[in-house]
């Protein structure tokens, strides 16, 4: 039986700040801080915990004092008023409060549901991250696999462009027929497409890696092997 176990999201995205161990790390954090659209989610977090401490404050807003102070204390009474000032039981001053009462007692319910908006808001982001994680990597192994694409239809291409030059050359001399020379022209042009297409696969890709990491993919592709020396090293 598989157990659920928590998932540390700092290893999913390696926060601002921290230098990722490895390539793909490099590019999922690059992914997820160039992005406006995941900077959102944090903001969305940001705000759910403001709202949070504010719902926790806001039966402040329902509470009223009041303070009275009785007049009788604040004019100097005269000698024949004396006798009935002195007999006067009014306080010096009141004080008093009131509040809203449905206020307070839904508070606690209140605060649970902004806890659970706040809770919302932290998966929400960490999802995300998910997500980011999961295309940035996919669109990198992409991009591997066009380059490697690359290098066969590359060799592809000067194979076929050896026969045809020696087809050429026996074709001029007619040791070949026509169509064996058609065969060996149509393989080289088809193989130099191919290999143009590959060429252009391999532009998409780093595209379509581009628009995720948000920098030029020269600025970033030397770190690959920098990262990978330094990582050989340690061990």
């Amino acid at each position: 039986m598989i157990l659920a176990q928590h998932l540390d999201y700092d290893i999913v995205v390696i926060p601002e700040g921290q230098p990722p161990r490895v390539f793909e790390d490099c590019l999922v954090q690059l992914a997820w801080l160039n992005s406006p659209a995941n900077t959102i989610f944090k903001h969305h977090k940001m705000i759910a915990g403001k709202e949070f401490e504010k719902t926790k404050k806001e039966w402040l807003e329902d509470v009223v004092f009041t303070f009275n102070v009785n007049e009788s204390h604040l004019n100097r009474p005269s000698a024949q008023d004396s006798v009935l000032v002195n007999n006067t039981f009014f306080p010096r001053y009141n004080l008093g409060a009131t509040f809203n009462l449905g206020k307070l007692l839904n508070r606690k319910h209140d605060i649970a549901i902004s806890q659970q908006e706040m809770k919302i808001a932290e998966l929400e982001e960490n999802q995300q991250k998910l997500e980011v994680r999961a295309l940035t990597l996919q669109r990198y192994e992409q991009h591997l696999l066009t380059l490697e694409l690359e290098k066969i239809k590359i060799q592809a291409e000067t194979d076929a462009e050896e026969m045809y030059l020696i087809a050429s050359e026996r074709f001029k001399t007619d040791r070949i027929s026509f169509q064996e020379y058609n065969t060996s022209s149509n393989q080289y042009f088809t193989s130099k497409s191919a290999r143009l297409q590959a060429n252009s696969d391999v532009q998409q890709s780093i595209f379509a890696l581009e628009e995720l990491i948000g920098v030029p993919w020269e600025k970033v592709e030397p770190k690959r092997e920098q990262m990978e020396r330094r990582n050989k090293k340690r061990n």
